[in-house]
């Protein structure tokens, strides 16, 4: 494989480090005096919603066929499988 096209661990972790980044930022938002008990729960809904989808790639990239052995094996420790 093309070294431009080989995956590494860090492709994985850092789709996981975008998702907790908006998570920081929701949970910013959220404890602001300004938002409305209605805008809050929109937020939350959004947050959990997020909070989810990140339980939810490191099983989806270890289901990835064309992930090579050794790189799953990263992926799981790193994810703590």
């Amino acid at each position: 494989m093309n070294q431009e096209n080989e995956l590494r661990l860090e492709n994985f972790t850092a789709v996981t480090d975008h998702l907790f980044a908006a998570m920081e930022g929701i949970n910013h938002l959220f404890t602001s005096q300004v938002l409305s008990p209605a805008e809050k729960e929109r937020l939350g809904k959004l947050g959990r919603t997020i909070h989810w989808a990140g339980h939810e790639i490191d099983h989806l990239f270890l289901d990835l066929e064309s992930v090579s052995e050794s790189l799953k094996k990263k992926i799981k420790a790193h994810y703590g499988h």
